[in-house]
């Protein structure tokens, strides 16, 4: 048996409607159902199911106990019951929800909601059919009253979305025919719904019918603009692009990643090595999976790979994808954590960054499951272990994966289907194609005989090491080969350097040649290059590190020993940093070291300043001599150089734990603190508020400890985790003694206490941080705390002391001309006005709040701000534009992914259910 609401209100036995009461009485008797079956097993009032029964008309409750009296008799022949909880009126019923034909349908669209979130669009239209086939008519029919009316519409709403989600989801999986159906019916019901238009326009399109994809749209455009949305998608449609999917084919939108790097003009010398590879992708035999190719650093793995990879694109529609693997890692220098790799990977398919799950796992789930059925390509570089390749591979028959290693990967080389092949050092016919593709045969021929061999065999028929000396031969086109062969075999250094322990096979050789051909200083940049630990760099940071004005980047990138990734950024690739490390290792100079960091935190420090008061950055020692600080001329400036450097950031601050530098580790996290936390990167804050309070740990100042703790707790209150932030702010509470260290902890205790509705101890700890302010004599944090204090007494009810502190508070930071302060005083006032129902005024200082949290810009703020704006235009009988303001907040909250944008989208439901009966 099972309860029904979504039609007939009733106990069910299979399709018999169970019998609960008298006849006349019974439309009353399912409204008390419903109410107690929508309270999913919670305490109902008797105030309650009055409202529910009769509205604003007058109440009996003696006859609502009779309607209770006869459904409590009924249930109970059948096993349920229906107790009175305490006194006063109250009752709960008891009932599983997976009985109730309602809360099945919310399970069936929330799991339908995972499964799209991961690519598994499948599984998403097996729930979503489950859940639809829920419905026998219109939810609570047959129950009268406005209550019942408005919980209609509202699931009537749920469904509708559900209908929509179902038809998105056939779409792509390939059901075309039905989706469209879907769509056509959808439309009909509400024709200005441009989501359903959408839906439509593509289903008719992949269906083959181009001319009614184009008449939907057109029907829409004949009634009103269309939003840029669908008149992108009618672009589309007319010019017949190909990413929509094929008309009559599979109905798949995809992205097709083309992320293989360029191929040389020059390649060569591997014929019989591109004949073997082929062969392998031979169609009349099974095509493995992973292709692993294994040699030496320098003997063109990747060379081979791309070239072979690029001519099987046509085999692979669905796209190639291309990753490094050396990189910058947390924990471990040097190398990219899957993680990082599959964001990239899963974003080149598509997949935007709201959809992205976070961990590792759900992330290679996510892959496996858009590459399933797909014909993809993947090339990966240089991977660390077995391990960081496997959580790469797509695990699709249809996908194939080439793994170029320096390193035998013996797990993946013994894995089902896998196919491996080792590259060899040239031999001397394969070495001369690949310098007669740069320089031409005509002038191998024209040097004198022995040369040619000479220059290969001193090159040890190293891939690299004999384009380096071509191209270095092609620049000059007068420089005979003669001149290389005895610049190359100088004192014997260049055997001693390409023959080591490990045979003439070893990269150092090549990577020393170019080196050596540097001009000092660039030669100097090199080596010191090896310093920086993070994945990019800029001119300023190159600058710091050589001590000079002006680095000589432009030799570095003319050798090809570094890249432009970006405009004015710069990154080298990892075996040359692993080489400049050795070289550098020779120098010593630890004072360029020094400089780097100081580049770092000083431009860091200022971009933190321009960020507003709440920046808590000591002026300390001045950058050393020879740093280049970059200027940050405002907020706006200040925002983009922390993004643009994030990475950077974090890594030369872990770099500083390890390198003996622990201030640095100390001190740059609380740089990026004020911008992560505008911006809601949360976890990143987190993560470098680690970092700090290891630093702070190992240099023993309490003082540093305390502040890592402070801003700790305030990371994990940020992440909505308040009770755990709470027991890290309370252990350096033993630890702070001067007053502007007890302001900063007291204000953060007082806003988590408020967070664990604490409300009383949360304002009793604001009076605190008042207190140690004063003591302090800073007069922005004495306005910071004045306003703490008038929020909390707001919260609890005091308006008068609300009021005078929070209006000292906007004297104070007006005075200061402290944009960010004077925005969260405003707030505070919208607040206590709307709370004493001045809306007129509270809605003045709300627009003022919200004005500047728009500019600075501070995004939560900005989505609370306007929350408390709807609420008070709610108050004022202003539906309409309360729903604006909402929205508005909700979809800041989204971009968050904060939690408070649930409760914005209930007020949203409500403001346009009144304003659907007014």
């Amino acid at each position: 048996m099972d309860f029904r609401l979504l039609g007939p209100v009733g106990l069910f036995d299979g399709d018999t409607r169970i019998h609960l009461g008298r006849d006349a009485e019974l439309p009353k008797v399912h409204c008390v159902l419903a109410a107690l079956l929508l309270a999913r097993a919670r305490p109902v009032t008797g105030a309650f199911l009055d409202n529910a029964l009769w509205g604003a008309e007058a109440r009996n409750p003696e006859t609502r106990r009779g309607y209770i009296g006869d459904l409590r008799l009924a249930l109970r022949r059948y096993g349920f019951t229906l107790p009175r909880q305490g006194h006063g009126g109250v009752y709960r019923l008891d009932v599983e929800p997976d009985r109730v034909d309602l809360h099945r349908f919310r399970t069936a669209t929330e799991a339908a909601r995972q499964c799209v979130a991961h690519g598994d669009w499948a599984a998403a239209r097996i729930h979503l059919e489950g859940g639809l086939a829920l419905w026998h008519g219109s939810a609570l029919e047959g129950v009268p009253g406005d209550w019942a009316a408005g919980i209609r519409r509202q699931l009537d709403r749920e469904r509708r979305e559900a209908a929509i989600r179902l038809a998105e989801t056939r779409l792509r999986c390939g059901a075309v025919e039905p989706a469209r159906a879907d769509a056509e019916r959808l439309s009909a019901e509400n024709p200005d719904d441009e989501r359903v238009v959408r839906l439509e326009m593509q289903a008719a399109y992949l269906a083959g019918d181009y001319g009614s994809a184009v008449e939907a749209y057109e029907r829409l455009a004949q009634r009103t603009t269309p939003a840029p949305a669908t008149r992108a998608l009618n672009d589309r449609i007319r010019v017949r692009d190909p990413l929509l999917g094929t008309p009559g084919g599979d109905g798949h939108e995809t992205a097709v990643p083309r992320q293989l790097p360029a191929v040389t003009a020059h390649f060569a010398g591997r014929t019989r090595e591109l004949a073997r590879l082929t062969a392998l992708t031979d169609p009349a035999r099974p095509r493995p999976p992973v292709v692993l190719i294994y040699g030496t650093a320098g003997v063109g793995k990747t060379t081979l790979a791309v070239h072979w990879a690029r001519s099987l694109t046509a085999d692979y529609p669905h796209g190639q994808l291309h990753a490094d693997l050396l990189g910058r890692r947390r924990r471990r220098p040097g190398r990219r954590t899957p993680a990082e790799v599959l964001r990239g990977f899963l974003g080149a398919l598509g997949v935007p960054p709201d959809r992205m799950p976070t961990g590792q796992s759900e992330l290679t789930g996510l892959f496996r499951s858009l590459a399933a059925g797909r014909r993809l390509l993947i090339v990966l570089e240089n991977p660390a272990d077995d391990e960081q390749v496997r959580a790469l591979l797509p695990g699709s028959e249809s996908c194939l994966t080439v793994v170029t290693s320096r390193t035998r990967l013996n797990g993946l080389a013994v894995a089902p289907g896998g196919a491996a092949l080792t590259l060899e050092l040239l031999a001397e016919e394969s070495a001369r194609e690949v310098l007669a593709a740069r320089l031409g045969h005509d002038r191998l021929a024209g040097e004198p005989p022995g040369v040619v061999a000479e220059l290969i065999r001193l090159c040890a028929g190293l891939p690299l090491a004999l384009a380096i000396v071509a191209a270095r031969a092609a620049e000059r086109p007068e420089l005979p080969l003669a001149e290389l062969v005895g610049q190359l075999g100088e004192e014997g250094r260049r055997l001693d350097v390409i023959a080591t322990g490990d045979g003439p096979t070893d990269p150092r050789a090549t990577f020393a040649w170019s080196y050596h051909r540097l001009p000092g200083p660039a030669a100097r940049l090199f080596r010191l290059l090896s310093r920086h630990p993070g994945p990019d760099f800029t001119a300023a940071a190159a600058a710091s590190l050589a001590g000079e004005p002006d680095p000589p980047l432009a030799d570095l990138a003319a050798a090809h020993l570094i890249s432009s990734p970006a405009p004015g950024r710069f990154a080298m690739h990892g075996l040359l940093r692993a080489f400049a490390a050795e070289a550098d290792a020779a120098t010593g100079e630890p004072a360029a070291t020094v400089r780097l960091f100081d580049h770092y935190l000083h431009t860091a420090a200022g971009a933190d300043r321009k960020l507003g008061p709440y920046s808590h950055v000591a002026d300390g020692e001045p950058p050393a001599p020879g740093v280049v600080v970059t200027p940050i001329e405002d907020e706006a400036a200040a925002s983009a150089w922390l993004r643009a450097e994030a990475l950077n950031l974090a890594a030369v601050a872990e770099r500083a734990l390890h390198v003996g530098l622990t201030r640095y580790a100390v001190q740059l996290p609380r740089m990026s603190a004020n911008y992560q936390i505008r911006q809601g990167r949360w976890h990143e804050y987190h993560e470098a508020q680690l970092v700090a309070l290891a630093g702070a740990r190992r240099l023993g100042d309490t003082g540093d400890v305390a502040d890592a703790l402070i801003e700790l707790a305030r990371a994990l209150g940020w992440q909505g985790r308040a009770d755990q932030a709470r027991r890290q702010a309370e252990r350096a509470v033993p630890l702070v003694t001067d007053p502007g260290r007890v302001y900063r902890l007291r204000m953060l205790l007082a806003w988590l206490l408020g967070m664990l509705d604490r409300v009383p101890d949360a304002l009793e700890s604001a009076e605190q941080a008042l207190t140690a302010a004063r003591e302090s004599a800073d007069p922005r944090a004495v306005a910071v705390a004045l306003n703490e204090v008038g929020w909390w007494n707001a919260v609890l009810g005091r308006p008068e002391p609300a009021l005078r502190n929070c209006a000292r508070a906007l004297a104070a930071f007006e005075s200061l001309a402290d944009r960010s302060g004077i925005a969260a005083a405003s707030d505070s006032l919208g607040l206590i006005h709307h709370r004493a129902r001045r809306f007129d005024a509270a809605l003045e200082h709300y627009e003022r709040a919200r004005s500047l949290y728009e500019e600075l810009p501070d995004v939560y703020e900005h989505a609370a701000t306007l929350d408390r704006m709807g609420n008070t235009l709610s108050a004022m009988g202003r539906p309409a534009e309360a729903e604006a303001a909402w929205r508005r907040a909700l979809a800041l909250f989204n971009d968050l992914q904060h939690p408070a944008g649930a409760a914005v989208s209930q007020k949203i439901t409500a403001a346009a259910r009144l304003q659907e009966q007014g």
